[in-house]
């Protein structure tokens, strides 16, 4: 090394290289190692959307060679990236300080430049050698000037042969226990790692003298501990309080580390008696009335539930809301709405029965309500007949799910005395193809008599509901009636690839009485009928049930079975 460079070399070490060859901030969650980086020395650009930061960047930084014998020569790669917003130009590449490294393309002065412009995300890589002629530190600055926007800039980064120490402490600042129960222990983890190239010796771990002895150390190696490049060891710190209150500590960590040979890490936390949350849940059918524990709507209901009554008596946060369905009629297929976990969420009260919607709350130390609130709703009907189907898919593992093929699609008919099954012209037959609005010609003019289909499920579970307000006689008293009974099925229209087969039933409402519910099977079976052949379109020859027979006369509905054993067949039996 020339006299001049060693001059300078002790110029740098006086203004820089105190802070940058020597150690590492411990404290930083990421460490700030010796020769580590000419951030305040680099000049930020605004990026398009607002921030600064430099358009280049090299890798890796600081560029870091080994303490070589004189005579041995070593090569890194180093690669500059624009990691900028915009193409830039890079006007030169420089070497500035030890003449021990050179570049292996162009000169220390004007280095080989890659091709302008340097594309967004673009690397550009190149070699820097190391050859030693004397024992010693050498560190050297290598520059890059670009062009961007029409304004110079410079970006910089440090060329060292300086052995490196480095130690992470994780967490960085402090060890916080926050609140732990009275007489609880609750233990945290403290990592030292070594993020140096050297291997760092650990001389000691210990609690600070007039720590709180509610503090304990545990898991601490054999002293003094070698940790080897990039290699860690965590020690663990129990909290047990005895009291209500504060309390403080600290532990302290003895390195090799010339810089940092002793790093203190604050403990802190906080005895406390904690009381559970209480969760209140209520609901609400429509907007602006009350919110209530306990409701009487009609089905085809969207409920508005609301943890808003909740509450923590020591002021803490609730953090997490769980709502469940404790209860709710067969077959119900409906989830909340956005999810379960907020604290107003709603749901489809989509069947006739009894519901029991569960909340519970959590606060913000993790402790659960001490009692779940409820809230029960029972839903019921207007209309003197409502048809409902549901089903089950044993091989669909979410029939709450909401999209096109997430589940089995049945229909469900409900087909006017003289009508044609699946009539796509004349609707008499109330399905999914004719809905309400084109069943206008059903008994006497008006649409008391006509039904209506409120629901088409296509994705899985159902229900498919079918109404009617007052249905026409079928016994011919009346001269806009009919004289024979109005019939039910159930056709399997899709079966999306899920494995058969699909468990189908009908809950029948008649004169706003309790549920009739078909098939009606021997006990110790499942009220449902099997359906395993879907719709092979166009040639309608899926599954079929043909549920039953209505009549209805002045006294109300009356329904007939059809014989389960005769069930399902192949398509419409027209």
């Amino acid at each position: 090394m020339t006299l001049c460079f060693q001059y300078l070399r002790v110029l740098l070490s006086l203004v820089v290289l105190s802070q940058i060859v020597t150690g590492c901030d411990t404290r930083a969650v990421e460490a700030v190692t010796d020769a580590q980086s000419l951030d305040a020395a680099t000049e930020l650009v605004e990026q398009p959307d607002g921030t600064y930061e430099s358009a280049l960047q090299f890798s890796p930084d600081p560029v870091r060679f080994g303490q070589l014998e004189v005579g041995v020569v070593e090569s890194r790669t180093v690669t500059l990236t624009n990691v900028g917003g915009a193409p830039v130009n890079v006007i030169s590449l420089q070497l500035i300080g030890s003449s021990d490294y050179e570049p292996v393309a162009g000169t220390r002065a004007n280095m080989s430049l890659p091709s302008n412009p340097l594309a967004v995300g673009e690397p550009f890589e190149f070699l820097l050698v190391y050859a030693p002629t004397n024992e010693g530190s050498d560190v050297a600055e290598l520059a890059a000037t670009y062009e961007l926007a029409g304004v110079e800039h410079r970006q910089r980064v440090w060329v060292t042969n300086e052995k490196e120490f480095c130690v992470v402490v994780s967490p960085a600042d402090e060890l916080d226990f926050r609140n732990v129960d009275l007489g609880e222990s609750t233990s945290m983890v403290v990592t030292l790692r070594n993020c140096g190239m050297a291997p760092l010796t650990v001389k000691n771990l210990a609690l600070e003298p007039g720590s709180d002895p509610a503090f304990e150390l545990t898991g601490v190696p054999n002293l003094p501990k070698v940790l080897s490049q990039n290699s860690s060891r965590q020690v663990l710190v129990r909290f047990t309080p005895p009291a209500a209150g504060p309390f403080s500590g600290a532990l302290v960590i003895t390195t090799d580390n010339p810089s940092w040979p002793e790093i203190t890490l604050p403990i802190v936390g906080n005895g406390y008696v904690n009381t559970c949350p209480t969760a209140v849940a209520t609901a609400q059918a429509e907007p602006g009335q009350e919110f209530t524990d306990a409701l009487e709507v009609y089905s085809m209901t969207h409920l508005t539930l609301s943890a808003e009554g909740s509450s923590d008596p020591d002021g803490d946060a609730l953090v997490e809301y769980r709502w469940s369905i404790l209860e709710a009629p067969y077959g119900y297929a409906q989830r909340f709405e956005p999810s379960a976990n907020e604290p107003a969420p709603q749901i489809w009260l989509s069947l006739i029965g009894d519901y029991v919607f569960e909340l519970e709350v959590v606060d913000e130390n993790g402790l659960e309500s001490c009692e779940p609130s409820r809230v029960s709703v029972h839903t019921s009907t207007n209309r003197d007949l409502v048809i409902e189907l549901v089903w089950r898919t044993p091989s669909d593992l979410d029939e709450t799910d909401t999209r096109m093929g997430g589940g089995t699609d049945l229909d469900l008919h409900f087909k006017r005395p003289g009508g044609v099954w699946d009539d796509k012209f004349a609707h008499t037959d109330c399905h999914f193809r004719s809905t309400r609005q084109e069943l206008n010609a059903w008994g006497a003019v008006g649409a008391e008599d006509n039904p209506g289909l409120n629901r088409d499920d296509i994705d899985g579970g159902g229900p498919e509901q079918i109404d009617v307000r007052h249905p026409a006689y079928t016994d011919g008293s009346q001269a806009t009636g009919y004289s024979e009974p109005y019939e039910i099925g159930v056709y399997y229209y899709q079966d999306w690839n899920f494995e058969p087969p699909v468990m189908a039933r009908i809950n029948l409402y008649l004169n706003q009485a309790e549920a009739i519910v078909v098939p009606l099977l021997p006990p110790g079976q499942e009220q449902a009928m099997a359906l395993s052949i879907s719709d092979p379109a166009p040639a309608a020859q899926g599954h079929f049930w043909l549920v039953g027979t209505l009549d209805w006369d002045a006294d109300g509905g009356h329904f007939t079975q059809t014989s389960s054993e005769s069930q399902p067949m192949l398509g419409f039996p027209n």
